[in-house]
């Protein structure tokens, strides 16, 4: 499986954001993540995409590791 999605996004500080991560491949990819900033949350939606959602809570660039599994 691949990652299809752009490979960065930006939320800000106090306001909520949400980011959705697309892949490919076949089966459908399952999606996990590491590194994830106080305050956002990570949810595979189960379909090949997931979604960070949240308010972080402190500035700053936060590397996350974003891993497609699919067998």
């Amino acid at each position: 499986p691949a990652i299809t999605s752009a490979a960065s996004t930006t939320f800000t500080v106090g306001s909520a954001g949400s980011y959705k991560i697309t892949s490919a491949g076949s089966p459908t990819a399952s999606l996990t993540a590491t590194g994830l900033p106080t305050g956002v949350t990570f949810a595979d939606n189960h379909d090949g995409t997931a979604t960070l959602a949240g308010t972080p809570d402190t500035a700053g660039v936060s590397t996350l590791t974003i891993t497609a599994h699919n067998g």
